[in-house]
């Protein structure tokens, strides 16, 4: 009797490990032409939010020239690690670009863990109209499609969009401070769903 509880345990062990890792196995990430940073599209983002390994996916999108992105990223670092969400930062320049390597390092001098991809040159190569094409794809009703940057877009555990921001939804604040959209606008969701 106790040989078949411990087989049933061991089935049941191989057999939730090989779910996750076929999980993690479809979120094979397509490399750039810049070391170290991977291409993404809006499916790899969506299959990213459904990994077991953090609460949910939180994304930024960034530029290295952007003076904006530059003064809320670290807050957006300390709002993921504080609320246990997974922080992806999204650069819409080109695969091979020298600003991808820019927006690498700037995100890596205040945090080495957070992941930066690059908008896959499937959208194009040119920034703007690449970074529509991809927001157009990314964006649900009823949110509108701004093309600012500096833009969060939360996911669910589904891997179904839940909010995205823009200049917008922080208009009423200091434009250097992000505060207001962490607090208002992203924590009441997550607070929702615990």
């Amino acid at each position: 009797m106790i040989a078949v509880h411990q087989y049933a345990l061991l089935a049941t062990f191989l057999i939730s490990g090989s779910v996750q890792t076929a999980r993690s196995q479809q979120c094979a990430l397509k490399p750039s032409g810049t070391k170290g940073i991977h291409a993404v599209t809006v499916d790899d983002l969506r299959c990213l939010a459904k990994e077991p390994s953090h609460q949910r996916l939180l994304c930024l999108t960034y530029a290295a020239w952007c003076t904006p992105c530059r003064a809320h990223l670290p807050g957006a670092i300390a709002f993921a690690a504080a609320n246990r969400l997974k922080l992806i930062v999204i650069v819409p320049e080109a695969e091979t670009d020298a600003l991808l390597r820019d927006a690498d390092a700037q995100v890596r001098k205040l945090d080495t863990g957070v992941r930066v991809v690059v908008v896959s040159d499937a959208y194009g190569k040119t920034r703007n109209p690449k970074y529509k094409r991809f927001l157009k794809e990314l964006i649900p009703p009823p949110f509108p499609l701004i093309e600012d940057y500096s833009k969060y877009i939360l996911f669910d555990k589904s891997g179904n969009v839940s909010y995205v921001s823009s200049w917008k939804d922080n208009r009423k604040n200091n434009w250097r401070s992000d505060t207001a959209i962490q607090n208002q606008r992203i924590l009441p969701l997550l607070q929702a769903h615990e």
